[in-house]
This record gives structure tokens, sequence and C-alpha cells, in this order.
């Protein structure tokens, strides 16, 4: 008997929706969700008759976050496997900015740690009166330090700081107040209300909808920007023992860039360039071993280019 396929894709006139299907475990996010929902992104950018993409979930969650049982089994990862985790956490952390599409969120139940991440990375969320928010990494025994880079430059530092370090589930209400997400509406209308506003989206000129989302991701700060200078403090490699093992990652765009491409149309803004001299994965002598990304990004302006210590002649 074949397992069920981990992501569940259909087409509603230009709409491509795209569904969490692992309902069973909460929706957290494996490997194979994270492959697919890459995948499927890249698929519906590069496909013209489809004009915005829904991500949504299950009745109980759209997503509780990473899966802990997988991501303990990394402790002894090696430097490439350590590498390639990078990689699929500045993906998946950047899913709406793959494509020049409207994504849009649709969201029920649990929507917690990187499940709530994953939301917030589309262009617009919907959500259910009754889907619950909140970051509980610590309250697990680790730290939130792949999911604060995002959330910081949405929401400001102070209620990211909040919503990480206090640990405490929010509402759907709450959520809105904090610009987290753009609608509530009533559990059984959350799909419904994210096509309507495909709907609306796809009946816009392609080219003018498509530069506008362009501008507007390097326009703003939840942009490319953020995660080419976003530390990446990686994976959660050990829980236990002496705590836990963080993977030191100063995750840039240079170092990461070779393995999950980003479509052409959101290349660096200009004023950035980085210095991946140092960006090798490193072993380092702990016994949990971790691994250290390390790179610099250095303002491209002759005005700071001083201040830099000297990264870039």
């Amino acid at each position: 008997m074949s397992e069920e396929p981990v992501l569940l894709s259909e087409d509603r006139d230009e709409t491509r929706i795209l569904t969490l299907n692992r309902p069973s475990k909460l929706n957290a996010m494996n490997d194979a969700l994270v492959h697919g929902l890459v995948d499927a992104v890249d698929a519906a950018h590069a496909e013209d008759q489809i004009a915005t993409i829904v991500l949504t979930g299950s009745e109980r969650a759209f997503s509780a976050g990473a899966d802990i049982k997988e991501a303990a089994t990394r402790q002894d990862a090696s430097p490439e496997e350590a590498r390639h985790h990078a990689d699929l956490s500045r993906a998946i952390y950047q899913l709406g900015n793959r494509t020049d599409k409207p994504v849009i969120a649709a969201v029920r139940g649990y929507v917690l740690g990187g499940g709530c991440n994953l939301a917030i990375t589309a262009d617009m969320v919907v959500a259910g009166e009754g889907a619950v928010f909140g970051y509980p990494e610590l309250k697990r025994g680790m730290g939130a330090t792949l999911v604060a880079p995002g959330l910081v430059h949405r929401i400001g530092p102070k209620a990211a700081f909040e919503l990480l370090m206090l640990a405490e589930d929010i509402s759907a209400e709450k959520a809105l107040s904090l610009g987290l997400i753009n609608r509530v509406v009533a559990d059984d209308k959350v799909l419904d209300e994210a096509l309507e506003m495909a709907k609306t989206l796809a009946g816009f000129d392609r080219r003018a909808m498509r530069a506008t989302k362009r501008v507007f991701i390097n326009a703003t700060p939840s942009g490319a920007a953020v995660f080419a200078s976003a530390f990446l403090l990686s994976f959660l490699a050990a829980f236990g023992g002496d705590g836990i093992a963080l993977p030191l990652a100063l995750a840039t765009w240079g170092a990461t860039k070779a393995a999950t491409p980003a479509p052409a149309a959101f290349a660096m803004p200009r004023r950035l360039k980085i210095c991946a001299g140092a960006s090798a994965l490193q072993p380092t002598a702990s016994a949990s071993n971790s691994f250290i990304i390390t790179a610099f990004i250095v303002l491209w302006d002759p005005r700071r280019r001083r201040a830099a210590t000297g990264l870039v002649p």
C-alpha cells in the first residue's frame, strides 16, 4: 500500500492550491514536505496558466512546525548534510519570495513555530477565528533561532521578542492586531475567502501584478535583503544532555544560493554585496558535531565600506 503524498496539489481556475498533508503529525514539516513545497512553488511559478498560489493545511493544523523527531536524527550530520538542511531552512522561510505570483496562506487550527513562519512568508494570510498562533520553541528546550529573523522584520523587535521569549500562544484576532495576518473569518470559510482573494488577483493584468510584487519584495525588510543578512542559527541538532547544540550560522544569500536558487526576478538588491570568502561549513570540536556557516555582508556603499573593517576592498 503506497503512502499518502505529503503535499497535495489542485488547480481551481488560475489558482494552484497546495495542501500540507500530514494531518496525523499536525502537518509537521519534514524534509519530504519542505522539498515538496519548494518544488511545487517553483513549478507554479513556471506555469503561465497559474496566476496565484494558495497554501493550506488541515482543519486541526496548518502546521505545528518542524518535525522534531526527524530533526533529532541530525545530531551527527555531516558538513554536507548540515549545509543541505540550512539551505532547506532558507528556502522554506522565503517560500513566498520564490515567485512573483501572489501567495496566500489559508490557515486553521495550530499555526506554530516554523509553521507560523511558513504562513507569514505568504504575501497574505487568511486565518480561521479558532486558529492558534505561537512560537513554542523555548518551552520545548529549543532555541527559536531559525524563526526569529523573518518574524522580527514582519512585526518589529518588541512584539517578536515577546512572542518568541514568552512562548505564549495567541489568538487569530491578536495575530491580526500584530500584523501577522490579514483577515480573520469563520473557520469553515477560510479557504473560500482565500480563493476569492486569489480570484480577484487573477483578474488583474499579470505583468502589472507580478511587477508590483517584485518591487514590493525588494522594497520591504521582509524581502531578499533580510535573509541575505539574517542569522540562521541552524538546526537544533541535539535535545538533552547539556541542552541544545546550536550550530551557529550566519547564513547568507551567497552561502546557500547554489543549492536553492530563487527565480531571476529575485536577484539581490544592488546595494548589498556578499563577501563569502569564509562561507564554507567547518566542523567544530564540540561533541555535538555542530557546524559553522560564516559569511559577511557588506553594504555596497562607499561611505559605509570603511566601517566594514576591511572585509571588502
